[in-house]
């Protein structure tokens, strides 16, 4: 088995969903595998000025979990002591946090954070290095001492174009037209993106050779029987883009919905719901956030993730649903652009808010159609978000050349 090191410049693991269920659902998934992995934040307190910083994942059961400038409380608490001052009182008690600064380089890494991360990693010897989201930007370094890196990205469009159109020239950029984040991705041996439309335009327009799709794997499919319920269930938490998206479908699609299932209930699982700015209308029920969603799931009909905004390319929503064997309705947002048809089986995509409802009052309404989608969920999930199609492709990868290949695990096995 291997021994890998996962690299984080942000504190991803305090927060529930987006990029902390990502990075740690393919984290625990090394683990149960058998593979000896270690845990690195090399920043805190970036974005944030909560001098607390507390993990809501499991991360007890990491070969080691090191966060830099903290004393460690307990198994899943960290304290960053410079940040107890008076400004900081605020964010201890409110829990105050931001999303860290988008479009970091090298170049804005202090010398001892680098330092930091280059000592860590040298003192474990690891198989392969995996860096994750601004913390590809240590490739450079790392590259230098000979390590094997895996570079693992979010949403790469979206941090770097718009299009497969090539990108306007921009500040950052070098005379080649490579912007400081495209240099870092070109220091790793392997690039891991979670769409196959930015797998496309990271080798076709940015020129990134080594680039495989690794998307966010659920470790079983649980086959759900139909609800006698009319409910219509959604999940997220407080996000912007999770805010949006329920306050369209209450204002654009939820009363057509009522209009024609006049007993249909809404329930909206996360914190949100919680929001103030989401308004309180006939049949919504704001059930926040719940420690098990397996009920949730089995009582509803159908599940929806009506995106109107943010970056294309599957959610965990989407994902989680196809996992529990529940047909979705989302909009060509919870889609990767580069498979449009990839949910069909198990799913309807809708952008306009009519063809939303009419997708809603369909599944609701139609026992044979639910039954359909519900069937095909068990495809979608094998093809596209099980455990051995999302980390195969990383694990072929890391038996390439590694000293770990004689006893790396199969993927069938996985």
């Amino acid at each position: 088995m291997a021994v890998l090191a996962i690299v984080h410049s942000y504190p991803y693991d305090a927060f529930f969903g987006g990029d902390g269920a990502y990075v740690q659902a393919f984290g625990q998934y090394l683990l149960r595998t058998g593979h000896e992995v270690h845990g690195l934040v090399s920043d805190m307190t970036r974005g944030r000025r909560n001098p607390i910083g507390r993990s809501v994942y499991e991360i007890e059961k990491y070969s080691s979990w090191q966060v830099r400038n903290s004393l460690r409380l307990n198994r899943r608490t960290f304290l960053a002591a410079e940040q107890l001052g008076p400004a900081n009182l605020a964010g201890l008690l409110l829990g105050k946090r931001a999303a860290p600064a988008a479009g970091m380089t090298e170049q804005d890494f202090p010398a001892a954070e680098i330092r930091w991360v280059e000592e860590r990693i040298e003192a474990l010897g690891p198989d392969a290095v995996i860096l994750f989201h601004d913390a590809v930007h240590f490739a450079p370094f790392l590259a230098r001492n000979g390590h094997r890196i895996f570079s693992l990205v979010g949403h790469l469009k979206q941090r770097h174009g718009t299009s497969h159109r090539k990108p306007q020239r921009r500040a950052d950029e070098t005379a080649a037209g490579e912007t400081g984040l495209v240099r870092s991705l070109k220091a790793a041996d392997c690039v891991g993106l979670n769409s196959m439309d930015d797998v496309s335009y990271a080798h076709d327009r940015l020129g990134i050779k080594r680039v495989i799709s690794l998307g966010m794997g659920y470790g079983a499919y649980r086959k759900q029987s139909d609800s006698d319920e009319p409910v219509v269930l959604f999940v997220g938490n407080a996000t912007t883009p999770n805010h949006a998206a329920l306050s369209w479908f209450l204002s654009e699609v939820w009363p057509s919905v009522r209009t024609a299932c006049p007993t249909a209930r809404f329930r909206a699982v996360g914190t949100a719901a919680l929001a103030p700015e989401i308004a309180s209308v006939d049949g919504f029920e704001r059930v926040g956030p719940l420690p098990d969603l397996a009920p949730e799931y089995r009582r509803a009909r159908l599940v929806v993730a009506p995106l109107v905004s943010g970056s294309a390319g599957v959610k965990v929503k989407v994902a989680e649903a196809m996992s529990y064997g529940r047909p979705l309705v989302t909009t060509s947002i919870g889609v990767d652009a580069g498979d449009a048809n990839q949910l069909d089986e198990g799913a309807i995509v809708a952008d306009g808010a009519a063809d939303f409802a009419r997708a809603v009052i369909a599944l609701l309404s139609d026992a044979d159609l639910r039954r359909r989608k519900s069937e095909g969920t068990a495809r979608v999930f094998a093809e596209l978000f099980s455990c051995d199609a999302c980390y195969g492709p990383f694990l072929s990868w890391l038996g390439k050349d590694s000293r770990a290949a004689a006893d790396r695990p199969s993927p069938a096995l996985a």
